[in-house]
Order: structure tokens, then sequence, then C-alpha cells
């Protein structure tokens, strides 16, 4: 069996094409497939090892006053279109300028939208949770092949990615320089568990 699931892996390595986009997200989502349990289990990681739900903390955290001081206008990542509902988000504060002739619409990185910026962050990460439940369910209940559920989850990996990789550092602004990194109080969890 062993052999036979490293044999697949190969196969499918050796006929990647990186060009070709189609092949690139069939790769994702046979690699998704091949290591659902093990992938499943580490985006579910901070609820079983800690008993905290990331994602639920970011929603219900609320930024202080001047937590960041600077404000940043940041061209608007495609990326991010994709992850936020048709309907307006509150917090969010957009301008358009012109770069090269062209317009450019820029979102606003300061403390009045921080709590825009996490509750983005916390969407992915619940999306991504979803859409692993998703899986799960087809599985358990043999109902569909879970296509569009592994799917899913490339997809919002893929935006995690994004967002955590993004070359302005917002994630990194939100979990190093505003209270939200004390809203997890992992030393805590550390302590428990090594007692």
């Amino acid at each position: 069996m062993l052999k036979q699931h490293i044999s697949d892996i190969w196969a499918a390595i050796v006929s990647y094409n990186p060009d070709d986009d189609e092949q690139f997200h069939s790769f994702c989502d046979f690699i998704i497939t091949r290591c659902f349990q093990e992938f499943s289990g580490r985006v579910f990681r901070d609820q079983l090892a800690w008993n905290v739900s990331v994602q639920k903390k970011i929603f219900d955290w609320k930024p202080l006053n001047r937590e960041i001081v600077d404000v940043r206008w940041i061209d608007r990542p495609k990326w991010a279109l994709l992850a936020l509902p048709e309907t307006k988000v509150d917090g969010l504060i957009a301008r358009t300028i012109e770069k090269f002739g062209q317009p450019v619409v820029q979102w606003q990185l300061s403390n009045a939208t921080l709590g825009f910026w996490a509750w983005l962050l916390a969407t992915i990460i619940q999306q991504l949770e979803l859409a692993v439940n998703g899986v799960r369910i087809v599985r358990e209940t043999q109902k569909g092949d879970g296509k569009g559920e592994i799917e899913d989850i490339h997809t919002w990996c893929h935006r995690l990615y994004a967002y955590l990789h993004w070359k302005e550092d917002v994630a990194q602004t939100l979990l190093t320089k505003t209270s939200l990194k004390y809203s997890f109080r992992l030393r805590d969890a550390f302590d428990m568990t090594s007692a």
C-alpha cells in the first residue's frame, strides 16, 4: 500500500508541468487528497492541542485605540477580492488613484481598519476549516466524490498562503504589533500540557 502511494505521488511529480495552470491545480488537489488525514489534523491542531480556535479568537478581537500609528495605502490584491463576500465589508476604507495611467484601488491599513484586516484573516481560516469539514462529511457519508470540496480546500489554502506571505506584511502586523498577539495566551496552554 505504501509503495503504491509513493509510486502514485512520484508519477504525479514527474509528469507535472509548473507552467500549466490546470496541471498545477490538479497536482495540488492530488496532494490534498493523498494527504488529507495529515492535512486535516494540521488545520484543526489549534483546537485539538491547545483547545483554542484561532479563527474565533481573531473574530472576537477588538482593536484598542492607537494600536498602530502609521496609515498605509496598499494596492488591493486580487486574492483578497476572491475571499470577500459580494457585500460591502464594514471597516474597509478604500480609494482609487492613478498609477501609470491606470486606476488602482487601494485599501487602507490603519488603526481604523485593523478590524477589517483581522476579519479577513479569520474569514479565510474559517472557510478553510469549513472546506476540510466538507471533505470529512463526504467521506463519512460516501455521498459524492468530494472533488468540489477538495478544490475548495486548495482555493482557501492558496488565499491563506497569499495573505500570510503578502509583501505588505499585514498578517505579521496584526499578529505581532497589535493587542491581537495577547489573545491566544498559548504559554498558559503549554504550561498546562507540561504539568
